[in-house]
């Protein structure tokens, strides 16, 4: 953890965790586009100037509880961003939180005007809570598809356009429902059920397009995927898809909870096939032959890959992902000039493993599956020699 107090040491240095001790002002783009930062604390901050953390691609907490004013911009694009500690703030400027592709839910308690594209593409929120505000202005909440439950109990004008989902419950009373202590993903079941209850999933995936957005888990025989099949998923967060060859164009685009892909026999990624799946941490590629322009684009925690039988690899196929670290690549060097993903002749080594916590479920309810089989057979066998 590191104690600061002067902005432009801060701007010089790689750190993950700041405390502004003695600042109460975060000045402009102080943070632009900082690729390290995880955590900001400030016990005496009270502005966040104009896009002071803008495009701070890591950031995933801030807790300043003297923070009153948030100007323009100042968390666009933080795509990481899951945790706000600042519930005392008053003013909220346009665009201040837009594209926060991982914010569930928001709660402030003095905010009594909320600006123009202030969450706008917000596409994971799911609960808001504001205690004092009146109006909701132009687009405040635009993109904002997962959004089902606002807390209100003062609200006395919201402006045209301002909310993307018809299905959002309002309520009156901010006793009645506490958002701060909720988080839908608890209360989603495992969706593994769906197999069970319909026939089995041949080549085609159309037949998902009747799937609800909510979708968490996909397990699936398909060895193929169409282009958009599951593009704007904003739930899902793992893939078992152990048959797929072929991912097409777009095909798991803007699925911003995507966490793991599961696959064994995966040969060819298209354009922009897992582009904005900003959670992603773990696929296994080393059967792919190819992979597409912008096809892992903005998948900011991507860090894990092998590429070791890759004959084709794209410039730009990994387009801002900024930890891809652990890297292995036999036929080609790769590196990274600003956002730009560079390939070359040569060879690219490192450590590599695949592997994840549904991953390894996913294995074990496998084995489980294998040892109700076993049993089952021997209860027969052990019959037939009686």
């Amino acid at each position: 953890k590191y104690m600061v107090n002067d902005s432009d040491y801060i701007a010089k240095h790689a750190m993950k965790v700041f405390d502004f001790q003695h600042l109460r002002r975060i000045r402009s783009q102080i943070l632009y586009e900082n690729k390290t930062v995880i955590f900001v604390t400030g016990t005496k901050l009270e502005v966040l100037e104009a896009e002071s953390l803008l495009w701070a691609f890591a950031l995933s907490t801030i807790t300043a509880p003297k923070v009153q004013a948030i100007h323009m911009s100042v968390f666009y694009a933080c795509t990481a961003l899951v945790a706000i500690n600042c519930e005392n703030v008053s003013q909220i400027q346009n665009s201040a939180f837009a594209y926060c592709h991982c914010l569930k839910t928001i709660r402030f308690k003095e905010l009594v005007v909320i600006e123009n594209s202030c969450f706008q593409e917000c596409n994971s929120l799911q609960m808001v809570q504001f205690d004092e505000v009146i109006q909701i202005k132009t687009k405040a909440f635009l993109g904002c598809h997962s959004l089902y439950k606002a807390i209100l109990p003062k609200i006395e004008k919201i402006e045209p356009d301002s909310f993307a989902s018809s299905r959002i419950q309002f309520v009156p009373s901010n006793q009645i429902f506490d958002v701060i202590n909720q988080d839908q993903d608890f209360l989603r079941n495992f969706q593994g059920q769906f197999v069970q209850y319909n026939c089995i999933i041949q080549n085609i995936t159309k037949f998902y397009h009747q799937l609800p957005s909510n979708l968490v888990h996909l397990e699936s025989s398909a060895t193929k995927f169409e282009k958009n099949s599951f593009e704007n998923f904003y739930n899902l967060r793992f893939l078992a898809i152990k048959r797929a060859k072929t991912i097409e164009n777009q095909a798991f685009c803007n699925c911003f909870s995507l966490e793991e892909v599961f696959c064994k026999k995966l040969q060819t990624v298209k354009e922009n096939a897992f582009y904005d799946c900003c959670k992603l941490t773990t696929i296994d590629l080393s059967t792919a032959n190819a992979i597409e322009d912008m096809a892992f684009g903005q998948c900011f925690v991507l860090n894990n890959i092998n590429l070791g039988n890759v004959q084709h690899l794209a410039q730009n196929s990994f387009y801002r992902c900024y930890n891809l670290k652990n890297l292995s690549v036999r036929r080609f060097k790769t590196y990274f000039v600003g956002d730009e993903f560079e390939v070359e002749p040569g060879e690219t080594r490192g450590e590599v493993c695949s592997w994840g916590r549904y991953i390894m479920t996913s294995q074990a309810n496998q084995v489980k599956k294998l040892q109700l089989k076993l049993k089952c057979v021997r209860k027969i066998a052990d019959k037939m020699m009686q």
